[in-house]
């Protein structure tokens, strides 16, 4: 067991803004969806109906092609997925911090992983470059909260297999490649594989220009059956590998429809004979909590990767 220290909850400025847009979009703002798609009426259990759709149903891959379901998503998996994230960032730099990173995040989403960049910068002093890339136009309300924040963040409307030529070379020698959610995501669930395409762009437009001494974080399910064995394929293309070196961890779990613990099991109660979940270090508003459901506890596994 691996212990992590729960310290002070951050209440930062954007995680606010972002959950705040989703409060007052979901309540207000007009249906938009994919051609050929129905609704069967905006509330708490009908959205939340067709996020398990996405996310469990016989779709060859998830995505969210509605309006209404992105600003569900947002309060009900940030602050996990936040938490999830500065946690590994506390396990990847808790040897040597550095002062400054650049930062490059696929299939960014909401950019949860930007807030715990913006949590560890306030902690740690680690200053950041960061660059989100997702395909989702259903995000844009989200992603121009962030890209007119004073953070040092951009994200791209851009599919990670045809990059613009400019785009191309701005992920190119960044310090800590992310995918969050990611590769679960893009999983073919017909194939039981990530997509070739996919694993090989991350390889050519990424990982192949990462110096040494620089990280990737995978965070995603806790299970073998949604792209896990194929983590490692990011790291080769075209009989040309990478080395690296690799630590997994979980959050405490226990095991169940097809989840099962994955590396070093983090805990936050040192001397305990008993387990528990571990927190979000992220406060969630009343107004949140109210309105919403948000996770509570982190609940991923992730592999962090030393090039």
């Amino acid at each position: 067991m691996f212990v992590v220290q729960i310290g002070m909850v951050a209440n930062m400025s954007l995680v606010d803004d972002l959950s705040g847009l989703a409060l007052e979009r979901f309540s207000e703002a007009d249906v938009a969806m994919a051609p050929g798609r129905s609704c069967a009426g905006v509330s708490l259990e009908s959205c939340l109906s067709c996020l398990k759709h996405v996310h469990f149903g016989d779709a060859h891959q998830q995505k969210y092609w509605c309006n209404k379901m992105i600003d569900l998503y947002v309060p009900q998996f940030i602050y996990a997925y936040a938490s999830e994230i500065y946690y590994a960032l506390e396990k990847l730099y808790c040897g040597h911090a550095p002062t400054q990173i650049k930062v490059v995040s696929i299939g960014c989403g909401a950019a949860p992983d930007l807030l715990a960049l913006e949590k560890m910068n306030s902690e740690k002093n680690i200053g950041f470059e960061y660059i989100g890339i997702d395909l989702n136009e259903y995000w844009e309300p989200y992603h121009r909260v962030i890209n007119d924040s004073s953070l040092n963040a951009c994200v791209y409307h851009a599919d990670i297999c045809s990059l613009s030529e400019s785009l191309q070379e701005q992920l190119k020698s960044c310090d800590l490649l992310i995918l969050q959610y990611f590769l679960s995501a893009v999983f073919d669930k017909v194939t039981r594989r990530v997509p070739e395409e996919i694993i090989n762009a991350i390889y050519k437009s990424v990982v192949h220009y990462m110096p040494e001494g620089s990280a990737v974080i995978v965070n995603d399910l806790n299970s073998d059956y949604m792209g896990r064995p194929q983590w490692d394929a990011i790291f080769s293309c075209d009989g040309v590998n990478r080395t690296f070196q690799r630590e997994d961890f979980c959050f405490d779990k226990k095991s169940a429809n097809g989840y099962t613990p994955y590396g070093k099991v983090l805990k936050h109660y040192p001397h305990a004979f008993w387990t528990s979940p571990i927190p979000v270090c992220f406060n969630i508003s009343d107004a949140v909590k109210s309105r919403f459901d948000p996770h509570m506890y982190c609940r991923s596994c992730f592999s962090l990767y030393r090039i």
